[in-house]
């Protein structure tokens, strides 16, 4: 009996971390319905428009017959007038006064279609020519505005399937021991550690769905523990067809290359055809493209942890889940290529189409505020500058680079490229090099801004590109400007100590310590609008003590375990001036692992039989400081205290003698922002 005290305070730790939940998100922004023309309220990406195509040469027909409505900020409703003898009808779209391009080949029978384009999208015209067995006849044109590009995302709740538990067995009275919890709890996910060589993480729900991540080699700069945990349901899934799959995958990191995930479903089950999509969910739900793999699998492509699956839809689904825009603006492209590949069921016409809409968006960027920085960028129409230059640079970038990787890495990559397609993809990049000139050339010694930090992260890719639009584009910017000219990036350097103490009423106790060897490097992306810092590093122990009220004090005991700490959502919050002002650690993922726990062999120190407390995995002691330091996180992170120079900008914040229920929390954390 005097084992069981001392493994119920170790197993009750372990135990208690897992039944933690994360928080609910708040209540999503009602829909916006609005059809007026307005500026949207904060900078997000510019329209996506479609490939060109010749324009028919067709005999004018009546005035009025076509008409153009938009149903939401990223859905138009197109209608038009039956021509007698139409074989087919060529539905054609441009934007402001742009050229004409091609939207879709219909049937003579239909007079009606719905047409998906990215919220903030200017004023587009559309064309319907009619098709007969003479010459083409023009039913005519009608202009649209969409509405404003305002987020109201669909907030969802994934739900995991629950541990299967074994028959607990019956303790021998004459030699009482604890069974081992891992043996009794048939773990439902996968965990595993995979370094900068890249690796395959394979999971296998209990509904018999088989999850495959593909971790490319350069994904990750040192070895990280990724977990694949099977999803039951998704409550409040806008999905008719209901889901036929889906995983959470972590740490909710962004990766340095995307992953491919597949979905291959149970044997003697096929997709749904023709309306299988995919989907992720990171706080908020959005459609992502995948491609069909086989006639029971589909892959897509990850670039951040978060739960990610498929589902069956109807037409109607689809309809209502473009009018939930979510605030993250790499999420509104992915779910705009969602759409146009169910809409046509043709990845080589989606990527056309988001070809050209890139094209559009980068040619309405804002000229810089200077004079001398506006002549020196491309042109944009009609002169309006957004709110704000930097960030619609960024969400163009990070929009090309999603285009590039669908369509030269992804499971449906496309490798007969035209001449003419990469002529225009030299265009772009060609201009958004011009840009990212203009501002890497004012930026300051400092890093202090919003401006700062995202000019900051460009700078940082060009130094180290891997995905291929990086590449081409550090490429085509040396071609063009010889390099960087000595401007270099902000460097994010995080630190820890920690210390978690826990006394059960009986006071037995356990007290660890941690710190960061070599302060972990953080990068910089944005997630749904905002700039988020993220990173992983090692922690070593300088102390693990155990203490049993009945047992012999326990001191020093060793090898010590292996820890690690992620941060997956440190969040820099900037004044009325757009200067750092305060940091919220909102996310922050610990430990490499829990070990097993049982009674199956003696403390370390202790002699043979006078303790049996305590059983270990290996050689490698329980985790401690993860598992406590998990349940003292129940609560919000304090504030950050802000120190230093534009130079360098030292935040620190500190959490003394923080309590939960039986566990007390000693810990600092410091983040230095310098020029390196």
């Amino acid at each position: 009996m005097k084992a069981l005290r001392t493994a119920q305070l170790v197993g009750g730790l372990l135990m208690a971390s897992l039944a933690c939940n994360l928080g609910t998100p708040g209540p999503a922004t009602p829909p916006n319905t609005s059809t007026s023309v307005a500026p949207a309220p904060t900078a997000t990406l510019g329209a996506v428009a479609e490939t060109p195509s010749p324009s028919a040469s067709a005999t004018p027909g009546a005035a009025g017959e076509v008409s153009a409505s938009a149903s939401s900020a990223a859905a138009v409703a197109v209608t038009w007038s039956a021509v007698a003898g139409a074989t087919d009808y060529q539905l054609e779209a441009r934007y402001a006064e742009g050229d004409y391009f091609a939207v879709a080949t219909l049937p003579g029978d239909q007079t009606s279609y719905a047409h998906y384009v990215l919220p903030g999208s200017p004023t587009l015209t559309y064309r319907v020519t009619a098709l007969t067995s003479n010459e083409p006849i023009l039913v005519g044109t009608a202009p649209v505005s969409p509405p404003a590009a305002l987020p109201n995302p669909l907030l969802v709740q994934p739900m995991e399937f629950v541990p299967a538990l074994d028959a607990i067995p019956t303790l021998d009275p004459n030699n009482p021991q604890l069974p081992d919890l891992d043996a009794l709890f048939k773990p439902i996910g996968v965990q595993q550690v995979v370094g900068p060589e890249g690796g395959t993480v394979v999971v296998t729900s209990p509904d018999a769905t088989v999850y495959t991540l593909e971790v490319p080699a350069g994904a990750v700069d040192q070895s990280l523990l990724f977990g694949l945990t099977p999803i039951e349901k998704v409550q409040g899934l806008p999905l008719g067809g209901g889901l036929l799959g889906a995983v959470q995958v972590s740490p909710r990191l962004a990766f340095g290359l995307p992953l491919t995930l597949t979905v291959q479903l149970p044997a003697g089950r096929a997709l749904p055809t023709p309306q299988t999509v995919g989907f992720g969910v990171y706080d908020e739900f959005y459609l992502l493209p995948m491609t069909v793999t086989a006639e029971d699998s589909a892959a897509m492509l990850l670039f951040e942890g978060g739960v990610y699956g498929l589902g069956a839809a109807t037409a109607d689904d689809l309809a209502r889940q473009a009018a939930r825009l979510p605030t993250d603006s790499q999420a509104q492209v992915a779910q705009l290529m969602a759409l146009l590949t169910a809409a046509r069921a043709d990845a080589a016409g989606m990527l056309d189409q988001i070809l050209a809409g890139l094209e559009a968006q980068v040619t309405r960027l804002a000229p810089p505020i200077n004079s001398a920085a506006r002549a020196a960028g491309p042109a944009r129409p009609n002169g309006q500058a957004p709110v704000n230059p930097v960030g619609d640079l960024w969400n163009a970038l990070n929009s090309a680079n999603l285009y590039f990787n669908e369509r030269y890495s992804g499971p449906g990559r496309i490798a007969d490229i035209t001449g003419s397609d990469d002529a225009r993809h030299n265009r772009m990049i060609d201009d958004l090099a011009k840009w990212i000139k203009v501002f890497v050339d004012e930026a300051k010694e400092k890093c202090i801004t919003q401006d700062d930090l995202l000019i900051s992260e460009i700078i940082r890719r060009f130094q180290a590109p891997r995905e291929i639009f990086w590449i081409r584009l550090w490429a085509r910017y040396q071609a063009l400007y010889g390099g960087l000219n000595n401007a270099k990036p902000c460097a994010f350097e995080f630190s820890v100590t920690s210390a978690i103490y826990s006394v059960d009423e009986l006071g037995n106790y356990s007290d660890v310590k941690v710190h960061t060897e070599t302060p972990m490097i953080l990068t910089l992306g944005v997630r749904n609008n905002r700039i988020v810092l993220q990173g992983h590093g090692p922690l070593v122990y300088d102390r693990y003590l155990l203490y049993d009220s009945i047992c012999p004090p326990v001191t020093d005991i060793k090898p010590y375990p292996a820890t690690a700490l992620a941060v997956t959502d440190l969040t820099p919050v900037f004044d009325s001036e757009g200067h750092v002002k305060d940091f919220v650690l909102q996310g922050v993922k610990p430990g490499m692992g829990a070990s097993g726990i049982g009674v199956n062999a003696n403390v370390p120190g202790v002699p043979p039989d006078a303790c049996r407390i305590i059983s270990v995995t290996g050689t490698s002691l329980p985790d401690l400081w993860a598992t406590g330091f998990t349940l003292a996180q129940l609560y919000p992170f304090g504030h950050f205290i802000i120190s230093g120079d534009e130079a360098q900008v030292v935040a620190t914040n500190t959490i003394t003698d923080h309590k939960v229920r039986n566990i007390t929390e000693n810990s600092t954390f410091v983040l230095t922002i310098s020029k390196h």
